[in-house]
């Protein structure tokens, strides 16, 4: 059950993350 729980954080961190570079790396060519 904790295993679990630990795994969802450690997946949403990753994904989070990722979008937030895909954010970052598309922001000069939107001209933000």
């Amino acid at each position: 059950m904790l295993g679990d729980i630990a795994l969802l954080l450690v997946g949403a961190v990753l994904v989070n993350n990722f979008v937030l570079v895909q954010f970052l790396g598309l922001c000069p060519f939107m001209g933000v």
